[in-house]
């Protein structure tokens, strides 16, 4: 998903406007928009867009990018059903305090 996505959704002033790289925005905590719902590929907005799921969205438009394969697709919608654990050592929250 890296390759594929982060070039447009990380940071905190992503060129989308939608961010991927942080655990809060994706499960909706940080605004009530939920892109993953834990458990629940089949409902998540993410897995809509990435798969094509849904006709007025389609991510990485196709202009823009090689759109992830059958398996990176389930590997996604595994990591959700699975419950979207995230590795703060990968992708650290960065609105994370950090004790002194």
């Amino acid at each position: 998903m890296k390759q594929h996505c982060l070039d447009c959704h990380e940071g905190s002033n992503p060129e989308s406007g939608v961010r991927l790289d942080y655990h809060a925005k994706l499960l909706g905590e940080s605004d009530g928009v939920p892109l993953v719902l834990r458990g629940n590929s089949k409902t998540s907005r993410l897995i809509h867009v990435v798969a094509g799921l849904d006709p007025d969205k389609q991510m990485p438009p196709p202009d823009l990018g090689e759109a992830l394969s059958s398996q990176e697709i389930g590997i996604l919608r595994a990591w959700i059903d699975q419950g979207a654990k995230w590795d703060e050592t990968v992708l650290p929250n960065p609105h994370r305090i950090i004790a002194k």
